[in-house]
């Protein structure tokens, strides 16, 4: 790899960012989504992991995503910077849905979510 094609380090792309992540799959999707959300160096960066195709099709999401562009390639001025940077879709057992949302405060878990430790033996 050359240093003319070699991607450009997270740290120093600052535009804004929607980046959608899978659940389901094989995990590589949302794992690049996840850590290009982790590593982006801007307050404009919003991660809405959740279901394969909901995030394209559901009208919440369609709602979310012309939120977006009407802030940033239209320069109107929306609720956008109040926006929630991270929207969680927690997948249940029945097959329903929880969707849990973390405000800006730079917090990356839900606000009812604990750590636990867990070992394997």
């Amino acid at each position: 790899m050359t240093p003319s094609t070699r991607p450009a380090p997270p740290a120093n792309i600052s535009v804004p960012a929607l980046a959608p992540a899978n659940w389901f799959g094989q995990g590589l999707h949302g794992r690049g989504n996840a850590e290009g959300f982790l590593h982006a160096p801007n307050g404009g960066c919003t991660c809405t992991p959740g279901h394969h195709d909901e995030w394209c099709y559901l009208s919440e999401s369609v709602a979310l995503q012309q939120q977006f562009f009407d802030h940033y390639l239209k320069c109107r001025d929306n609720s956008w910077p109040d926006a929630l940077r991270v929207v969680m879709h927690v997948p249940h057992p029945d097959g329903g849905h929880r969707t849990g949302r973390v405000q800006q405060s730079g917090v990356r878990v839900g606000p009812d979510q604990r750590y636990r430790r867990v070992v394997a033996e």
